[in-house]
């Protein structure tokens, strides 16, 4: 959870001291902020479950599966492939 903190926060520094190659559309930007910031979330709110039930609270971590589904095109999109 800390890494995708962290990296959220790196994406947030750079575009708001516009440090991003203009390639990269204002859009494009924000939506890797926000990704990158869902991971965490996902991490996070597995605690308040975890003290209910720590199984059930691994199967929360399934919800990174379709964050990850949606990094894949805007990856592909940003490196040309």
């Amino acid at each position: 959870a800390s890494c995708a903190f962290m990296l959220g926060m790196i994406w947030l520094f750079a575009i708001l001291n516009r440090l991003i190659d203009e390639g990269v559309s204002r859009r494009e930007q924000w939506r890797n902020l926000v990704l990158s910031l869902l991971g965490t979330a996902v991490f996070l709110a597995s605690i308040p479950v975890a003290r209910w039930d720590p199984d059930v609270a691994k199967f929360t971590w399934l919800l990174l599966l379709p964050i990850s589904i949606l990094q894949r095109p805007f990856s592909r999109l940003q490196h040309g492939t």
